[in-house]
């Protein structure tokens, strides 16, 4: 990471996933307890089969999920550039799914107004042992690489500001612009990387109150 910062700083902190992941990661180690909602006619079933079931995010109830960063890329790309080909590119960007990701949400609040109409039951968790528990099911043990194991672990804090939002899309924007521009298809696939990674914790504005924390579970499409 340091190598990466002092070649190219605005690289590093805009396309760099190592970085951009610590920079929007919940360290589960600085927390004793996290939240999770649920009804509680679900609850049993869960007790019985001690089994959780985490949704594919292309399921989720929430309409906007998954769509709500790309949306504001493409407006944020119609002022940078809006010829038919980069649209082209970008839809094409857009519609790939380079993991097959699972979401399960979780807030630092047991007591969450806005939370409570997913369900009328908090069910407490040790954030720590929870990511141990996703990491020891689904990480290679021989994880080298985002090209190794058959599934990646980021517990991440959802970003509901909207100016960071706009920073981060934007500027990816540019580097994956540029990268088409000049024929580098390393950054090219950096910055689509980096948006895809955007849409996983972004959302809108008007869901702050949820303060959501979610454990995403990204799984290699490659494998069954």
């Amino acid at each position: 990471m340091l190598a990466a910062f002092n070649h190219n700083p605005f690289m590093a902190k805009y396309i760099y996933m190592p970085i951009l992941v610590l920079r929007f990661v919940f360290n589960t180690e600085n927390h004793k307890r996290v939240y999770h909602y649920l009804n509680h006619e679900n609850l049993l079933p869960i007790v019985k089969s001690k089994c959780f079931y985490v949704g594919n995010q292309q399921e989720m109830n929430d309409s906007l999920e998954g769509k709500y960063s790309w949306s504001l890329a493409s407006d944020l790309l119609d002022e940078k550039d809006n010829s038919p080909q980069i649209k082209e590119m970008f839809e094409k960007v857009k519609r790939k799914h380079p993991f097959d990701s699972y979401i399960w949400s979780f807030t630092l609040d047991g007591n969450n107004m806005a939370l409570q109409n997913y369900g009328d039951i908090a069910v407490v968790m040790n954030p720590q042992k929870t990511f141990e528990s996703l990491t020891n099911k689904y990480t290679n043990s021989e994880f080298k690489d985002m090209r190794t194991g058959n599934a990646y672990i980021f517990p991440l804090h959802v970003i509901y500001n909207h100016k960071t939002q706009i920073e981060y899309l934007s500027n990816t924007l540019d580097i994956w612009l540029n990268s088409i521009k000049i024929g580098n298809y390393g950054d090219y696939q950096d910055a689509s990387l980096a948006m895809y990674l955007y849409s996983l914790a972004f959302k809108h504005t008007k869901y702050h109150q949820e303060e959501e924390i979610r454990f995403n579970i990204n799984k290699n499409p490659k494998d069954d």
